[in-house]
């Protein structure tokens, strides 16, 4: 039996190839812009509700668990850590799902569709501590 050795893409150029021959697909490109758009305006509602709060009181709630309660309170420059965190996180699942599109189609769906989740999740959760902070 022969195993197959698959070559890692670490050429900047094919990288860049895979990711415009990524781009050229419909439902990759639709489905990353409604995902960063769907983020970026969350994020951006979140933090215009929240961020008035936590300059009136210095103090903004940033972990809530319905098990413990409010375990984690910092100052309010702290709360935009969770809307970039949940950025970078999209980002890099973007940047991977165009770059294993040429190899594996599935994959990079499945990748980007995780993305997808990840955002309506971390939504979610931001919805939460915007209640528990307002």
């Amino acid at each position: 039996m022969r195993r197959r050795y698959i070559k890692p893409m670490l050429n900047l150029d094919e990288l860049k190839f895979s990711l415009s021959v990524a781009w050229d697909d419909p439902w990759y490109r639709w489905q990353s812009i409604a995902t960063l758009c769907t983020a970026l305006a969350g994020s951006g509602y979140f933090l215009w509700r929240v961020i008035p709060e936590g300059l009136r009181s210095g103090l903004l709630v940033l972990h809530y668990n319905p098990y413990v309660g409010i375990d984690e309170v910092q100052s309010w420059p702290w709360i935009i850590a969770l809307p970039s965190a949940l950025l970078l996180v999209i980002v890099i699942d973007v940047l991977v799902a165009g770059f294993l599109f040429r190899r594996d189609r599935l994959a990079s769906r499945v990748i980007l569709l995780m993305a997808s989740a990840f955002t309506m999740m971390g939504l979610v959760g931001a919805t939460f501590l915007m209640l528990v902070n307002l």
